[in-house]
């Protein structure tokens, strides 16, 4: 049985050359009243909002009500309806959520970075407050607890010990002060990565602290901090 166009009343045969553009309910618009509305309507699928797809709407029903009849304007308002239902509302949602996790995720990753930060930063103040002894007590403080051997290590780069071959002539020189500065510096790399880890652990004093240097090929030397990290108390505080 052909279908007949709603807005002429021409019936549309099953071989006919252009399809007619279905509407809602079995109504159809043949190819000459369907017109540019077809493609209008193809474009609200791609929607990006609420309100882009209503305002889109608004124009087509406009201009539907200067060239169809009012049946014909009802039936297109029900097709861009059931397109909303059925496709955009459901697009729009998923891109709102998709957003709403994406912004989540981002939240999350800032409190995360806030919380290393915050953990790192309040280390590192614990490390700066470290106190360390090359003995094994302090004078007016109990160790409570004893947490175990800890290591820091500095390695100097490539060249270091040429440079300082070069300048062996000269021990009492510039260069012999340039050397053991470059040790010095070191060294306190070594101490405070060593502090930094007795942090880490729990601690906050470092006893039996001394220093190993070792030397590897292609003219590197390295600077090791070792001692025990442990849990200290002052003697008075722990009388109160």
């Amino acid at each position: 049985m052909p279908n007949v166009c709603i807005n002429c009343g021409r019936k549309i045969g099953t071989f006919c050359m252009e399809s007619p553009f279905e509407l809602c309910k079995g109504q159809v618009l043949c190819a000459k009243c369907a017109g540019a509305v077809r493609h209008k309507i193809g474009n609200l699928y791609g929607s990006k909002s609420e309100g882009e797809f209503k305002a889109s709407k608004n124009e087509i029903l406009s201009k539907c009500k200067l060239s169809y009849t009012d049946l014909t304007v009802d039936a297109i308002e029900q097709k861009i309806d059931e397109i909303y239902r059925n496709d955009v509302r459901p697009q729009i949602e998923r891109t709102r959520n998709r957003s709403i996790d994406a912004e989540n995720a981002n939240i999350q990753a800032q409190a995360e970075l806030k919380r290393q930060m915050e953990e790192q930063a309040a280390l590192k103040k614990l490390a700066e407050c470290q106190l360390l002894t090359t003995g094994y007590d302090f004078s007016g403080y109990k160790i409570t607890k004893y947490i175990g051997v800890i290591s820091g290590e500095v390695v100097l780069g490539t060249g270091f010990l040429s440079e300082f071959s070069a300048s062996f002539s000269d021990l009492f020189g510039a260069e012999s002060s340039a050397f053991a500065d470059k040790l010095e510096t070191a060294k306190d790399a070594a101490i405070k990565k060593l502090t930094l880890k007795s942090a880490e652990k729990g601690g906050n004093a470092i006893i039996g602290v001394d220093f190993d240097y070792i030397t590897f090929a292609s003219n590197m030397i390295g600077v090791v901090a070792n001692g025990t990290s442990v849990v200290i108390e002052r003697l008075e505080d722990k009388l109160e």
